[in-house]
């Protein structure tokens, strides 16, 4: 949309050695400029400290400024990033320095032989009027390219989900299919062991679907907690409970310590139990036999900390900035699931307004640590990228 006299209000730089020519453009200029809109400069060095120190919609710039020219000038604006729009008087017939200039970013020239207070006014318009377009073009581009890479990380998203659904979940009903197809077959004490089977593999699938629910409903921030006075201990204690036979079963010894006396806080207990065993579980998925896995729950007037430390690998520091993102893998060994269980923890650490990192343990293992404050305001939710 083009400037219209109604509505003059441009700043304009005016840089010219000559002072009879700066007072010719201040008059040329005055219907485009009101409330101080024109200013001056007499040579080059007072130009660059102007336009570098305030914000101007143009330059109208002389090209010869004594021992500079506005040729050097604009190539110095350009090399430092300023994207003033310039406009340059040059000489009559100087269509080679008409070419250099152009080369060097101004946005447009006049013979200064052949100027007209119309033809002046008219550059300066189009001069921010094309700067105007560059702006709202780069904007499109980059409005463009964040929308580009929101389609592609939704279509990534929609193959990590289909890839689970058809690997992760057909495991265990393809397990499930196949036992149902033996039983007519087996004697009762064989059906006993098929139904455990069974009763396992659709545990398993249960899991899945709810870890898909939870971190769709994280991400979205419709995830709803039930806010009331926790015993972290208690919690940590039934957590330990349950994962003791999973670590039994792979040899790896399973503590609890507590320090400090605190006072309940306002947690839900359920997703904190689940918090709890994602990161139980992993620890002992990673942690060799005859290793080392510890909750320690530490209370202080602020809240609760919870540390979960192994002696498995540890997390190399280059993994560990997406750690947290759903469905990524490490390269280490006895990975297993889906990719899952951190991101819907940390996603839960965070909606009870805590942080949850990841570190070195004494031991040279891994270390999860999160706090969750003594009174969780209303949950906030930040979508996982």
């Amino acid at each position: 949309m083009a400037l219209s006299p109604a509505e003059p209000n441009l700043r304009v730089l005016i840089v010219d050695d000559d002072q009879v020519d700066r007072l010719w453009a201040r008059r040329a200029l005055a219907p485009l400029c009101v409330d101080g809109g024109l200013g001056e400069a007499a040579d080059a060095a007072s130009a660059e400290l102007q336009l570098g120190t305030a914000e101007w919609d143009c330059a109208l710039v002389d090209h010869q400024l004594g021992a500079d020219t506005g040729l050097e000038l604009t190539q110095r604006l350009r090399a430092a990033g300023l994207r003033v729009p310039v406009v340059m008087f040059t000489g009559h017939g100087d269509e080679q320095v008409a070419v250099a200039v152009m080369k060097a970013g101004a946005t447009d020239y006049l013979s200064k032989n052949e100027r007209t207070p119309e033809g002046v006014r008219r550059a300066i318009r189009n001069a921010v009027e094309l700067a105007r377009a560059a702006r709202e073009r780069e904007e499109l581009v980059e409005q463009l390219a964040a929308e580009r890479e929101r389609l592609e990380r939704a279509v990534r998203e929609r193959d990590d989900v289909l890839a689970i659904v058809s690997h992760d979940l057909r495991n265990p009903l393809s397990t499930i299919a196949l036992a149902a197809d033996e039983l007519p077959e087996l004697d009762p004490a064989a059906v006993t062991h098929i139904a455990k089977v069974i009763r396992r593999n659709v545990k398993r699938a249960e899991r899945l679907i709810s870890d898909l629910l939870d971190i769709s409903r994280i991400e979205r921030g419709v995830l709803t907690l039930d806010l009331r006075p926790c015993d972290v201990e208690r919690v940590g204690r039934s957590a330990v409970r349950h994962a003791e036979l999973i670590a039994q079963r792979k040899g790896v010894s399973l503590e609890l310590h507590v320090r400090g006396d605190g006072e309940d806080v306002q947690a839900d207990p359920d997703r904190l139990s689940q918090v709890l065993d994602n990161l139980l579980s992993n620890a002992i998925r990673h942690t060799p036999e005859g290793g080392r896995v510890l909750l320690a729950i530490e209370h202080s007037a602020e809240g609760a900390q919870l540390e979960v430390r192994d002696t498995g690998p540890g997390v190399p520091s280059e993994e560990r900035a997406r750690l947290f993102d759903r469905f990524y893998q490490t390269g280490r060994k006895n990975e297993g699931g889906a990719g899952l269980g951190l991101a819907i923890a940390k996603g839960l650490v965070e909606a009870h307004q805590g942080s949850i990192t990841v570190g070195d343990a004494p031991e040279g293992g891994a270390r999860f640590t999160f706090h969750i404050p003594r009174t969780s305001a209303t949950p906030t939710y930040a979508a996982t990228p």
